[in-house]
């Protein structure tokens, strides 16, 4: 009673009127069997051909229909069935089932205002192509399930049709070959997959992503859940032509996806993600597209927290609004180290350029690793680097005079620094003599050959320069 009066509300609110609408046309009147092994399409074909042209409904009642061919919706439809279900397996199929047994697309909706609601596509093993293609505008779907396709479970665009405008309630979406719910326009120009609400996806255990979305543009998602697809929970991805542009995802929830469970590729521009919980082997919303904007709660562990408080900020943020990510600065309160986290993306983080004014020491480290911050010393008789502005020294050597390398400013309990020496001298370089706090761990240091380079990193124990290691040749 809900979902027909629901319907019947959506069906004016589409411009439905008329008794067309109301005339109702069951396959079993022309044939049909619905015991799952004769073969339904012709009877289904001749119900839809009694159809009158201004649309009706084509009722069918609780059965498995075997179906061998498309199913073509080329009229103002209601397609109404008895009832879905959740689960792909045969022993729990639903009241009114279709089953494809084939290779090809199994409904293919090819009239404005069409209605699909309350049965199940199912699929015989070895059969392919989509469950649902979606080729009109204003075409709605209603507690369907779609399982066991050989390719995507539904899919909405079609070269050179207006899909605008679609309407989902309640869609399952289980064990598909490839994606569970696919939008996308392959019109290499603007989408026409546009405008389009879904209240409430199930995407389990697709072959492909659980939602995919290419070429299609200003799309509401509320009540996605993705789980356990061979590809991504949510995938936005767009296509170099055209972006995923302007979607927005209320509370979506993804968990043990195999590839991630939201990204945001870089064709993806203008996004928003809202309220995402990770719970997943593979954590977070990964962005890496252009002015995205992924809201997080708590327990998200990557890229979905932006506030850490609900009342004000308690890290110091660094962002830009053109590129996907942003950096969080905090302190540990015990030791007063900072750490610099990118958030919000999977790019690699790169520290360019790091400036220090001269005062405390500089290090900074990135999972573990200590980050350099290089300081060119000035080559002459006397060499002494400064230890407060940098860890590791880069030297080239001009001339064949020997020099020395004295003892360095500002040493810290604890720190490292390397020493990064280039004979650019023409031949041979002259000897270096070592500052008597440098405890040379493997005897003299060997000069590099002409045009090339050797490293030797120490570590100051507060009383000495202790040598922690060298290149063991030129490079």
């Amino acid at each position: 009673m809900y979902t027909r009066l629901w319907s019947t509300t959506l069906l004016c609110a589409l411009g439905g009127s008329g008794t067309a609408w109301t005339q109702t046309f069951n396959p079993r009147a022309y044939g049909a069997k619905g015991d799952g092994a004769a073969d339904d399409t012709p009877a289904i074909n001749a119900a839809l051909a009694a159809v009158p042209a201004a649309g009706g409904v084509l009722e069918l009642s609780p059965g498995v229909y075997r179906i061998t061919a498309p199913i073509r919706l080329a009229k103002k439809i209601i397609l109404a069935g008895a009832g879905f279900t959740e689960d792909p397996a045969a022993t729990s199929r639903a009241a009114t089932v279709l089953l494809k047994d084939g290779n090809f697309d199994g409904i293919s909706v090819e009239a404005d205002a069409c209605i699909l609601r309350d049965f199940q596509l199912d699929g015989n093993a070895g059969n392919g192509g989509a469950g649902i293609v979606v080729k009109a505008a204003r075409v709605v779907l209603e507690n369907i399930a779609v399982m066991n396709q050989g390719g995507v479970g539904v899919r909405i665009g079609s070269s050179h049709a207006n899909t605008n405008l679609w309407r989902i309630f309640n869609l399952v979406v289980v064990n598909n070959g490839s994606h569970g719910l696919y939008i996308h326009d392959p019109d290499p120009r603007i989408p026409d997959a546009n405008a389009g609400i879904l209240l409430g996806l199930d995407a389990r255990r697709n072959g492909g992503d659980g939602l995919r979305i290419d070429n299609a543009t200003d799309n509401i998602f509320h009540g996605v859940m993705a789980a356990d697809n061979a590809g991504y929970g949510i995938n936005v991805h767009g296509t170099p032509g055209e972006k995923a542009t302007g979607h927005i995802f209320w509370f979506p929830y993804a968990e043990s996806n195999q590839r991630g469970d939201i990204l945001l590729d870089t064709n993806a521009v203008f996004n928003v993600v809202f309220g995402f919980n990770a719970l997943t082997k593979i954590d977070g919303t990964r962005d890496r597209g252009t002015e995205n904007l992924v809201l997080g709660h708590a327990r998200a562990k990557l890229g979905g927290r932006l506030f850490r408080s609900p009342v004000a900020f308690t890290a110091a943020r660094i962002s830009s609004p053109a590129i996907s990510g942003y950096w969080d600065l905090t302190q540990d309160t015990t030791d007063r180290r900072l750490l610099v986290t990118l958030n919000g993306s999977d790019a690699d983080p790169v520290i360019a350029r790091f400036q220090h004014g001269g005062r405390g020491r500089v290090e900074l480290q990135a999972d573990g690793a200590l980050l350099e911050t290089r300081v060119a010393l000035v080559y002459n008789f006397t060499v002494r680097a400064d230890a407060s502005r940098g860890n590791y020294f880069t030297l080239l050597v001009t001339d064949a005079d020997g020099f020395t390398i004295a003892n360095p400013l500002n040493l810290v309990p604890g720190q490292r620094i390397t020493y990064d020496i280039k004979n650019g001298a023409g031949r041979n370089m002259g000897p270096i003599t070592w500052g008597h706090l440098f405890l040379l761990a493997g005897g003299s240091f060997t000069n590099p050959a002409n045009g090339k380079r050797r490293l030797i990193t120490f570590r100051y124990d507060g009383a000495n320069l202790v040598e922690e290691s060298r290149s063991q040749g030129d490079t």
